[in-house]
């Protein structure tokens, strides 16, 4: 078999469909970060959905995963109870919800979906800053409150 019809076999086997996002998030609300493939209809019994979080370039923690037909979703003890999947993650909307937002989910996650041997997968970084209220006073009254989000948002 010539390398030319090798390398035609291998890029047949694997679909890639990377894209790389940045969201920026108030502790304590919700985010959901977006993850569409298009390899449910394949083989449902062979769809594989993992979301990681990279803690460091050598640690990876996983989130939630799908795989034989069920969902794990109490993987990570910081994240537990506070993570799932959005909509319908079998038809092509692997999004993850987090809820509660805290400072230790801020990091670069992966969401990888596998299917047949068709692989497709999305870099989302995530960064969650503190919730900060500052107050304005004109003699003893408030005059003014501004929430961090107020700051942050209109520098960005």
């Amino acid at each position: 078999m010539s390398a030319l019809s090798i390398l035609f076999l291998a890029s047949c086997s694997v679909w890639l469909s990377e894209a790389q996002t940045e969201f920026k998030r108030v502790a304590e609300e919700n985010v959901t970060l977006p993850c569409h493939h298009r390899l449910g209809l394949l083989e449902q019994g062979s769809l594989d959905i993992e979301w990681l979080l990279h803690v460091s370039e050598t640690v990876q923690k996983a989130v939630i995963t799908y795989s034989g037909g069920r969902v794990y979703d109490d993987l990570n003890e910081d994240q537990k109870g506070r993570v799932s999947f959005t909509s319908n993650f079998l038809a092509g909307d692997a999004s993850l919800q987090i809820i509660s937002l805290q400072s230790s989910d801020a990091g670069k996650y992966i969401c990888k979906v596998k299917n047949a041997g068709q692989y497709e997968w999305a870099r989302i970084t995530l960064k969650v800053v503190g919730k900060v209220i500052l107050l304005f006073f004109q003699g003893k009254k408030i005059a003014r409150l501004i929430s961090w989000r107020e700051i942050y948002f209109s520098r960005v």
